[in-house]
C-alpha cells in the first residue's frame, strides 16, 4: 500500500518571468518513479503502508526572488526508518533562471573553501558525534542552500555531519563572513 502526502508552494502575483520558474532539480516526478520501482521490490512487507512525502519552507520570497527548500521523506513497508533528503531551489524571478552557488560570487575566487571553513567550524563545536568532513570544500557538499534575509542558510542531509538521528543539520553563514568574494551585481546585494 501506498500513502503520497506533499505541500507544495503556490506561486501568485504579476512577475513577469514568473512564468520562467520551472524547478527542474526538485526531480518530483523521478522521485515518484523511483519509489514506485522499489515498491515492487520483495523486500517489501505486504499489507503495510509505504510512505513518500514532500514538504517544504520558504526562506525568502520578495517579487524578484525566491528560496525554497523541499524535505523528502521515503519509508518503505517493513524498513526499520524512514530516508530523508533535502533539494533547494533559488530562482531569480528578475532575470529568470535557477542560481547556482558559483552565481553568487566572483568567478575564480575562493568562496568555496571560506564557507566550507565556516561550516566546519560551526560544525566542531557541536560535539564529538558530527563530523566536519562532511562540510568539506568540496561542490557536492554545498548543493542545499538557501538565501535568507541574514545569510546563506546550508543543509547537509541527514548523515553527512552528523548521525542520522540528529536529521538535517544547517548552519547559517552570515553574508559579511562571505563578503570579499561577493559579485557585485549577486542578489544577495538585493536582499541585504
Amino acid at each position: 500500500m501506498l500513502l503520497l502526502t506533499a505541500d507544495e508552494p503556490e506561486f501568485c502575483g504579476t512577475s513577469i518571468k514568473l512564468n520562467t520558474f520551472e524547478p527542474s532539480s526538485l526531480n518530483l516526478d523521478l522521485s515518484l518513479l523511483g519509489f514506485k520501482i522499489n515498491l515492487t521490490d520483495s523486500s517489501v512487507v505486504p499489507n503495510i503502508y509505504s510512505t513518500l512525502e514532500f514538504e517544504y519552507d520558504v526562506y525568502y520570497r520578495e517579487a524578484d526572488l525566491i528560496s525554497v527548500k523541499f524535505l523528502y521523506s521515503k519509508f518503505y513497508g517493513g524498513s526499520m526508518k524512514p530516508w530523508y533528503y533535502n533539494r533547494t531551489i533559488n530562482y531569480d524571478l528578475q532575470n529568470g533562471y535557477e542560481m547556482q552557488l558559483s552565481d553568487l560570487f566572483e568567478p575564480g575566487s575562493l568562496y568555496l573553501p571560506t564557507l566550507a571553513n565556516y561550516c566546519q567550524d560551526e560544525i566542531s563545536s557541536w560535539g564529538e558525534d558530527y563530523n566536519p568532513q562532511g562540510a568539506s570544500a568540496q561542490d557536492g557538499n554545498y548543493e542545499s542552500w538557501n538565501l535568507t534575509r541574514d545569510g546563506i542558510y546550508v543543509t547537509f542531509d541527514p548523515y553527512k555531519v552528523g548521525p542520522g538521528v540528529a536529521g538535517s543539520l544547517h548552519v547559517l553563514v552570515p553574508y559579511d563572513v562571505m563578503d570579499s568574494y561577493i559579485h557585485e551585481d549577486s542578489v544577495i546585494n538585493r536582499i541585504r
